[in-house]
């Protein structure tokens, strides 16, 4: 069975991460979890492509990460605005979320690569 791998040519970016980045928004989100206390201001999409950022570039800690994101030049922005950032997190935030994003790991990678497969 032969598997069109045509997704490729559907992101129409100048960077690849950026394209992935926008990939993963089409992912669908589990339902978060009713839970007390305030909301959270990130999604745990944002926060995924973040962690995605981090892989990607080897970034090796989360206050590296943070300080990437500091760093003011065109191409940081556009990868923040592809992250779906209006506004650099703190660096806790990222400690944190990025706990939490190993608990639905699985289940988003099974749809990522449903996703890459169909596309």
């Amino acid at each position: 069975m032969i598997h069109k791998r045509n997704f490729l040519s559907r992101i129409e970016s100048e960077s690849f991460l950026i394209g992935i980045l926008c990939l993963i928004g089409l992912i669908p989100c589990p339902k978060p979890v009713k839970k007390r206390g305030k909301p959270y201001y990130y999604s745990p999409t944002v926060m995924l492509r973040c962690f995605i950022v981090r892989i990607w570039l080897r970034i090796p800690s989360n206050n590296a990460l943070h300080h990437y994101f500091y760093i003011d030049n065109a191409y940081n922005r556009k990868v923040m605005k592809a992250c779906g950032l209006d506004r650099l997190p703190d660096r806790r935030t990222f400690d944190r979320r990025f706990k939490l994003i190993s608990f639905d790991t699985k289940a988003r990678i099974d749809a990522m690569g449903l996703l890459f497969i169909n596309k």
